[in-house]
C-alpha cells in the first residue's frame, strides 16, 4: 500500500475441492475449460480449514477496506487544497497569505495522520515500520495466507491488532475532518472564484 495506490496485493483464495469452469474472454472472443481441484494428498488441510481461511480473509478484506475508505478521504483532502491553492492565485494578497499559512498547516495534520497507514512517498528501499498501519495489515494477511489449517491464534491475533488499529486511525481521521477540516471547509467556501488577476 503506498500513497497513490492504496491496497494490499495477495494471492486470492483458496478454492474448495471440485469441478469448476474457467472463463477467459479478451475482446469479443471467449473460451472455457472445465477444471477440477483436489487437494493436495500430501497436505492435511480440510475442506472446513480452508472455509474458515475464506472467512478470515473476508474479515482482513473489510479491515483493508475500512483503512483505504479513511486514506482516501486525506487524499482528496490534499486534493482540495491544491484545489483552492489555484483560486489563491487570483485573490488579494493578504488572502493569499493568510490560507497559504493555513494550508502549511493542514498538510502537516494530513500527512501525519497519512503517515500512520504508510510511510512518506520519499523513503526508498524496503520499509517495515510495525507501527504502521499498512505493516499490520500485511502482517494480518501474510498469517492468513500461510495457514495450512484454520488460522490459529497469531493469525487472529494479528487480524484483531490490524482491526483495533483500523478504527484508532480511522476515529483520528474523523476527528481531524469533523473539526479542522471543517472550520476550512467553511472559510475556503467563502472565496470568490477570480478568473482573471486584477
Amino acid at each position: 500500500m503506498n500513497r497513490r495506490k492504496t491496497k494490499i496485493c495477495q494471492g486470492g483464495y483458496d478454492v474448495l475441492p471440485g469441478k469448476y469452469k474457467a472463463i477467459v474472454a479478451l475482446g469479443d472472443k471467449k473460451d472455457s475449460i472445465e477444471v477440477e481441484v483436489k487437494t493436495d494428498p500430501r497436505s492435511k488441510m480440510t475442506n472446513e480449514d480452508i472455509k474458515l481461511i475464506q472467512r478470515a480473509l473476508d474479515d482482513h478484506n473489510a479491515i483493508i477496506k475500512e483503512a483505504k475508505t479513511s486514506f482516501d478521504k486525506l487524499k482528496d483532502a490534499k486534493k482540495s487544497i491544491s484545489i483552492v491553492d489555484k483560486i489563491l492565485e487570483n485573490q488579494p494578497d493578504s488572502i493569499s497569505k493568510s490560507f497559504k499559512t493555513l494550508h502549511k498547516n493542514l498538510n502537516g495534520q494530513i500527512d501525519s495522520l497519512m503517515n500512520l497507514f504508510v510511510g512518506p512517498e520519499q523513503q526508498k528501499g524496503i520499509q517495515r515500520n510495525p507501527d504502521q498501519l499498512n505493516s499490520t495489515l500485511y502482517q494480518a494477511s501474510s498469517y492468513i495466507m500461510s495457514s495450512w489449517t484454520a488460522p490459529g491464534a497469531n493469525a487472529t491475533n494479528a487480524v484483531e491488532k490490524a482491526k483495533w488499529l483500523t478504527e484508532k486511525l480511522s476515529k483520528a481521521v474523523d476527528a481531524f475532518l469533523e473539526k479542522d477540516w471543517s472550520e476550512y471547509k467553511t472559510k475556503a467556501s467563502s472565496l470568490e472564484v477570480k478568473i482573471f488577476k486584477e
